[in-house]
């Protein structure tokens, strides 16, 4: 929906991320995998899953053209993540950032592509490309400039 091509992994092939959307003409990639935790997702002792997720991936990867590689987890709720957690698997790996996205976000970023069709890849690669850790509703504004409050319930 948001323009991707996109290359789903995920449960029954191995330790895989749930998968990659690619924008190839963009130089970008977005390795994602979405967890369910009932009291928020931490990051934890998931560090070594995702290590191996990039690890396993981000040559492929290169191999495209893509030299800008992100990661995001995306989940219902967050507990703060722990930010050397973050810095160190970021430093040490492909990617330029590990960005936590609500399921509820990532809906309404879907919405706004529905109703503004001028919202590129550029555009969106803000929401992954900015910093490490919980992406806020706030921070629409910032890389979003175009952003109108867009609810799910308003478009349909």
């Amino acid at each position: 929906m948001l323009g991707f091509d996109v290359e789903e992994l995920g449960q029954g092939s191995g330790r895989q991320p749930d998968g990659i959307a690619t924008a190839v003409r963009n130089d970008y990639a977005i390795i994602y995998d979405a967890k369910v935790r009932g009291d928020g997702y931490s990051i934890a002792t998931d560090d070594r899953a995702i290590r191996e997720y990039i690890e396993t991936h981000a040559r492929q990867l290169r191999d495209q053209g893509v030299r800008r590689i992100y990661f995001a987890i995306v989940s219902s709720t967050f507990t703060n993540p722990d930010q050397g957690t973050l810095r160190e698997l970021r430093e040490t790996t492909a990617v330029e950032s590990i960005v936590f996205l609500s399921a509820e976000l990532l809906e309404e970023l879907m919405v706004l592509r529905l109703r503004e069709p001028y919202l590129n890849l550029d555009d969106i690669r803000a929401v992954f490309g900015t910093r490490d850790g919980i992406f806020r509703r706030e921070e629409f504004n910032n890389v979003l400039p175009d952003w109108r409050d867009v609810t799910v319930d308003e478009f349909l």
